[in-house]
């Protein structure tokens, strides 16, 4: 068994032997009738002003064109890659970049994962 196995069992256990539950008996209740009303309107107001200064700055920045054209490159980008899907004999570029990612991504969780 390795050390660090034996030493989380061992951690589990204790925690598990010493775990005390504390009664709440209406405590979070009371506090929350403690918290002054016009926090919570505060926070409303807050946020309802943020949420609209997002809209008026998206609105004003052009998201809708942004988004426009983000989908329309991303859907641009699939056909394109589905269209470089091709069975032939030769290789496909999109091939190599999935044999290259998976290398590095092997390469990687190896040297996360050893002990040296």
């Amino acid at each position: 068994m390795d050390m660090t196995e034996n030493d989380d069992k061992l951690l589990i256990q204790f925690f598990e032997e010493n775990r005390q539950e504390i009664e709440d008996r209406g405590f979070s209740r009371r506090v929350m009738r403690q918290v002054p009303k016009h926090s919570l309107w505060f926070n409303r107001l807050w946020t309802a002003f943020w949420s609209l200064a997002g809209a008026t700055l998206f609105i004003h920045a052009d998201g809708f064109k942004w988004f426009k054209t983000f989908f329309t490159n991303l859907s641009g980008d699939l056909s394109g890659t589905f269209v470089s899907l091709y069975t032939s004999a030769t290789i496909s570029p999109l091939y190599v970049y999935i044999g290259i990612m998976t290398l590095v991504i092997v390469g990687c969780y190896n040297v996360v994962t050893s002990e040296y």
